[in-house]
């Protein structure tokens, strides 16, 4: 089953041994998806042109989930729907997850992530995410 890896679980497993193995796993099965902004996020971290193409070669050979302008209006909504849950929750979430979240919702895909912020977009969306491994475990 094709899910879409948040940059947050893509990181981790550059640095983690059962999230590695995971990431490998979902790779292998060719399960893995990111959308645009994961793209820019993940490549903004390489250090020169050599990693960024190298970075950019292995994201491109997953699922790549384009984002559309409905990915924006469905992310405006959640954070409206964070603001009246609650006295500045819509500050609790960063802006990229919302779009990142509505463009996995539009697709039907899973996010896997290790990442609060999800945790907290789903209470609102019902969508289905899951931690890479379990929180806290890192």
């Amino acid at each position: 089953m094709i899910e879409l890896y948040d940059t947050s679980a893509l990181i981790l497993a550059a640095r983690d041994s059962a999230a590695a193995a995971h990431l490998a796993d979902a790779v292998a099965g060719d399960d893995v998806a990111v959308s645009e902004p994961i793209l820019i996020e993940y490549l903004n971290g390489a250090r020169n042109v050599a990693e960024y193409d190298r970075f950019a070669d292995g994201l491109r050979a997953t699922h790549v989930m384009d984002t559309a302008a409905a990915d924006w209006a469905r992310a405006l909504a959640v954070h409206r729907a964070l603001a009246a849950s609650g006295a500045g929750h819509q500050r609790s979430v960063r802006l990229v997850d919302l779009v990142i979240a509505a463009a996995a919702e539009r697709h039907a895909l899973p996010i896997v992530h290790y990442d609060e912020d999800y945790d907290r977009i789903a209470r609102i969306t019902g969508q289905p995410t899951r931690w890479i491994v379990p929180r806290g475990s890192v």
